[in-house]
């Protein structure tokens, strides 16, 4: 499905933004990020479904590598400390 087709205009996309706003209008705010982020992987498997597997190893591993470095301390390195982590991640998802 790409961004220009009339599957993603007329049928993902309204299907898509009504869900994220019914949800989020009922105060279900967890649930609404949670259905974007399924219809996404769904937008993506439409393509191909071999990449979702990829998708969300990286999202998940993205997830903990962000929650990592909100909590860790400001003299413990940060950002800079989970850099060469989040490399090898790239790395071997762009070797797919």
């Amino acid at each position: 499905m790409l961004f220009s087709s009339y599957v993603f205009i007329f049928a993902f996309l309204p299907i898509a933004l009504t869900g994220f706003y019914i949800l989020k209008a009922y105060k279900f705010y967890t649930s609404s990020k949670v259905f974007l982020i399924l219809a996404s992987l769904f937008f993506y498997a439409y393509f191909k479904v071999e990449y979702i597997f990829i998708l969300a190893f990286s999202t998940i591993v993205n997830y903990f590598l962000a929650s990592w470095i909100l909590r860790k301390d400001n003299g413990g390195g940060g950002v800079y400390a989970t850099l060469p982590w989040y490399n090898i991640q790239s790395y071997f998802i762009r070797r797919f």
